[in-house]
């Protein structure tokens, strides 16, 4: 397993009541558009309660987190 791979594997796992992250935000959609200055671990930390869910974002949207693009969209699905 690569080490990349091995990293959103463990991100996946770290869930938040695990990790002692707060409580998730309710969502009120699926999708995140993105903003100028956002980050994979903005929106997980906002989507999620918890930035160890970047990791799942990235997998999930299949984006490299050094190329997101302005206007965009990112699918956040509900757990």
């Amino acid at each position: 397993m690569q080490l990349r791979q091995l990293v959103i594997v463990l991100g996946l796992c770290a869930h938040p009541a695990v990790s002692g992250a707060r409580n998730p935000e309710p969502s009120t959609s699926d999708t995140w558009e993105i903003r100028a200055g956002d980050t994979l671990i903005h929106i997980a930390e906002n989507r999620y309660g918890s930035r160890a869910y970047a990791g799942f974002l990235e997998a999930f949207n299949q984006v490299d987190p050094r190329k997101l693009q302005v206007g965009k969209s990112l699918q956040t699905p509900a757990f």
